[in-house]
């Protein structure tokens, strides 16, 4: 069975995750919550400002009305409800101002209890050219066929276009009928909350039979601007070219709210106050004062005995008249808010969903789910945040359980797959690498594709001197455990130094620094790990001769240079390791150690490479090893950091100014120095011994074109 290519498995687990959130969006439980981040936004963006230049007004009546009248001694007019005389006067003297529209909204569905004359005394108020819209409360169908009940044409409107998802109304509580004549035309009051209480919509209209009930918002705006019928277009998106302009819709044929802020954003006065003003030129009344002409004025109540209030997004308990005061400047600024279509809201969620699973599975590693999530998911609340600046709401919480699903989903495939790669990557590397490195190489795993790359590095080779000695008085069970001490030893120094196992040949070991992952320091861990390894050996060795066995000695040859480095053999079955010409060459100063009874040789260009102060070494000349014509400088490594020798010594100075007679030609003067080298060294220089049979060989008979080189003929 193929494997799906990573990009494609994670865009079809975004899909699915996509689809399902989808599914899950058109259920009432997700759609409840939505409900929060839009009243976050509706808050945020909230504008009172707008409010208090709109062209809606709100006169209201409160418990304060009542006791302002109440200490003027004016009892008749301290409880409620109100004669509706004082209503009449108050329309009368704002209709006398040139308002274009009066909202009065108040329940008036039985008559007065102050007789017949209060009711005939308001219904002169309310006639021309006063312009009132009186409310009547028509409640949704909820089942059952429609009921056949009369209207007064004046609750009537055409609404022409989409009106398939306007709510069928039930039989509405009319306003008693003495008023209705005189009333410029009458509005469904009821506004149905959300599921969770909060009103964030107002209906454009109600069925009833065969016409259609404006609400009162509506038919205020309606009157205001001399509009007699609707047109919603666009699949109920907009109320298309009322007054001139398209007002955006919901989609169900409503008006998405833009409210400007909590209670008091409009220009509101007490009834009290405008009562006074109204009688009196003598009373000051700013808000009367700053009334314009064509301005529309929400007439209301909201008392201890006669709540209207309503939970909202910027206000829990925002008085009813703000509310309609809130649908009435949106319609006549054109600017509620507005909605995408349900099939475009579903598509940004399937497309986020899938660009989440896609990005979390297209870098391979677990981190990038969360990356792609969080990116993704931030860009998408970023635009939700600028389109509902704009105006236009998103859905928020659907498209981000798309991308959570998505970002859930691509977890569990790079569980599987990144985390059996991972174990790969750890059964493969960890008999090579230290721990540390087999970490970094998990996150990384690009670094161990088959083919190589071209680096500087350091390779080293190590190698037990007289082995087959060592191992002759041994069978075969006790030859296998020692070696297997042996090569845990010097293994394990070489991993805390950061170092690759390359291979095993028998008692050799090839390790190098500086891959998979490069390290600027290579040289100079080569070079601590060299020290530490025979530090390790002496004390490994002092073990063995315990158990009455030779003493043992390790040569090693360290080398720099660039060299391939990489996954070499087929693709079922390859080895991680270097070739090159500075591989060769450390192989060969492992094996010059024989010449020259040094332990760890290392060429210059590892010195150079590892810096000043990186190590104690001395100088071992120059040579030209077997199968090379250019020759190269040679050190011993007496010390590196915590390892070995931490200064050079006297002897070891001695050895040095031998060994530079030696380069010039000088014999007899350099066996001179490597005489006393040897003498002031405790137990013996090995290397000055060999140098010191060397120069009086040279010095019997001195070689032809003698260039300072010593060349070597052995491997």
């Amino acid at each position: 069975m193929r494997r799906v290519p990573p990009l494609s498995a994670g865009l079809l687990l975004g899909a699915a995750a996509g689809v399902l959130a989808v599914l899950l969006g058109s259920t009432s439980l997700m759609r409840s919550f939505e409900a929060a981040p839009f009243d976050l936004l509706a808050r945020a963006f909230a504008d009172a400002d707008q409010a208090r230049s709109s062209r809606v007004r709100i006169a209201l009546l409160t418990d304060g009305d009542l006791r302002f009248w109440q200490e003027q001694g004016m009892g008749e007019l301290a409880r409620y409800p109100l004669p509706r005389q004082v209503w009449g006067e108050i329309i009368a003297g704002l209709a006398a101002r040139g308002t274009s529209a009066l909202v009065v909204d108040l329940i008036l569905a039985t008559p007065s209890p102050y007789g017949a004359e209060d009711d005939r005394f308001l219904a002169g108020a309310l006639a021309p050219p006063a312009r009132a819209i009186l409310p009547l409360s028509m409640k949704p169908r909820r089942d059952g066929p429609d009921q056949p009940f009369a209207l007064p044409d004046k609750a009537a409107v055409a609404v022409y276009g989409s009106t398939e998802r306007l709510a069928h109304g039930a039989a509405p509580a009319l306003p008693v009928e003495r008023l209705i004549e005189p009333a410029a035309r009458i509005g469904n009051a009821f506004i149905e909350p959300d599921g969770d209480g909060v009103i964030r919509r107002v209906p454009l209209a109600m069925q009833a039979g065969e016409t259609y009930v404006p609400s009162l918002p509506v038919a205020a705006a309606m009157t205001a601007f001399g509009e007699s019928s609707m047109n919603v277009a666009a699949g109920g998106r907009w109320l298309e070219g009322f007054a001139g302009i398209d007002v955006p819709l919901d989609g169900a044929g409503s008006l998405l709210l833009n409210y400007r802020g909590p209670r008091g954003s409009f220009a509101t006065v007490g009834i009290a106050e405008l009562a006074a003003a109204l009688a009196s030129a003598e009373n000051p009344c700013p808000w009367l004062e700053g009334l314009k002409k064509d301005d529309v004025v929400v007439l209301g109540v909201n008392i201890e005995g006669n709540p209207d209030v309503h939970a909202a997004p910027t206000d829990e308990s925002l008085p009813g008249p703000e509310i309609i005061a809130t649908a009435l400047d949106n319609l006549m600024r054109g600017d509620a808010l507005a909605r995408p279509p349900t099939v475009l809201l579903d598509l940004i969620a399937f497309l986020l969903a899938a660009l989440v699973g896609a990005g979390a599975t297209l870098f391979q590693r677990m981190r990038a789910v969360l990356v792609a999530f969080l990116l993704l998911a931030g860009a998408f609340l970023g635009l939700a945040v600028l389109l509902f600046w704009l105006g236009w709401v998103l859905d928020v919480v659907t498209p981000l359980s798309g991308a959570f699903l998505a970002c859930l989903a691509a977890s569990l495939y790079l569980f599987q797959t990144e985390g059996r790669k991972r174990r790969e990557i750890r059964r493969s590397m960890c008999q090579y690498l230290s721990a540390d490195l087999v970490a970094e190489l998990e996150d990384r795993p690009e670094l161990l594709r088959l083919g190589g790359d071209r680096r500087e590095l350091t390779v080293l080779f190590s190698d037990i001197a007289g082995f087959t000695s060592v191992s002759e008085n041994m069978d075969p069970q006790e030859l296998v455990a020692f070696l297997n001490e042996y090569l845990t030893v010097m293994t394990d120094v070489i991993l805390d130094a950061q170092g690759t196992i390359d291979k095993y040949e028998g008692d050799a070991i090839m390790a190098f620094w500086g891959a998979p992952l490069e390290r600027a320091d290579h040289a100079r861990l080569a070079l601590l790990a060299a020290a530490r390894c025979q530090d390790a050996l002496r004390a490994f060795s002092t073990a063995q001769e315990a158990r009455g066995r030779p003493p043992l000695a390790t040569r090693i040859g360290l080398n720099t240079g660039p060299m391939v480095v990489g996954n070499m053999g087929s693709t079922r079955k390859f080895d991680y390791t270097v070739i090159g010409d500075a591989v060769n060459l450390a192989s060969r100063l492992e094996g010059a150690n024989k010449f020259f009874g040094s332990s760890i040789m290392v060429s210059q260009e590892t010195l150079d490479a590892a810096g000043m102060g990186a190590a104690v070494t001395r100088p071992l000349g120059r040579i030209r090893v077997k199968g090379k014509e250019k020759p190269v400088r040679i050190h011993e490594l007496l010390g590196a950091g915590d390892a070995g020798l931490a200064m050079p010594p006297e002897w070891a100075e001695t050895f040095a100014q031998g060994m530079a007679l030696f380069e010039q030609g000088d014999f007899a003067a350099a066996a001179e120095l490597f005489r006393r080298a040897d003498q002031e060294r405790p137990g013996g220089d090995p290397v000055a011994q060999e140098l010191l049979k060397l120069s009086g060989q040279y010095a019997r008979r001195r070689p032809r074109d003698f260039d300072g080189v010593i060349t070597l003929h052995e491997k």
